[in-house]
């Protein structure tokens, strides 16, 4: 009795077997996807660095004026800013898994275009590295693999480079890029312990 209930499937049993195994395929995959998605997530973007814009009275050779200081409270190290990036914008850039590399922008320009932004092609990037990675780098007197930062701060040196790319289509973007660039790169010349 039992096989004459199986004589009249044809074949429908493993039609039925293959399409629930792609169904778990198909999750499965879907699962893994959304976990990839996560984990790329938290690799790439870490937790957020403590970085303020303070205001601090400070008197210059013209007199008394207010300049802001972007203070990287993670970092141990503040520096000056100028009325034209006192709107700064920060963040890890995009790839970095060391928390090493901080993009540097302003919001007037990741505002033009997004690619302009901390974490895409900022204008500037702040490196640091430790005293035992710099001693050793420069041991190995090879900078264009180990690179030596020349600014020491504290326990760490730091470096600033300038955008290797324009990050628009648009010339009036790259032009405040460019800007923006030599702005943050004077306010990096201040660079100092915070106090």
């Amino acid at each position: 009795m039992g096989q004459s209930l199986f004589k009249n499937n044809n074949g429908s049993t493993l039609v039925m077997a293959m399409i629930i195994v792609g169904v778990i395929a198909l999750s499965g995959l879907n699962g893994f996807y959304i976990w990839y998605r996560h984990q790329s997530s938290t690799v790439i973007k870490p937790n957020p660095l403590s970085v303020s814009v303070s205001h601090i009275a400070q008197a210059d050779q013209a007199g008394a004026t207010t300049r802001n200081q972007l203070v990287l409270g993670n970092w141990g190290v503040e520096l000056p800013l100028t009325a034209d990036i006192q709107d700064v914008t920060y963040g890890y850039v995009d790839g970095n898994t060391d928390n090493n590399h901080l993009g540097l922008s302003t919001k007037a320009l990741s505002l033009l275009d997004p690619e302009c932004g901390p974490s895409a092609t900022p204008p500037g990037t702040i490196s640091r590295q430790s005293a035992a990675t710099h001693d050793n780098n420069v041991a190995k007197n090879d900078p264009a693999n180990f690179p030596v930062y020349d600014t020491k701060v504290g326990r760490y040196y730091f470096t600033y480079e300038p955008a290797q790319a324009q990050c628009s289509d648009d010339q009036d973007t790259n032009n405040q890029q460019t800007a923006a660039a030599t702005l943050f790169k004077a306010a990096f010349q201040g660079i100092k312990a915070v106090q």
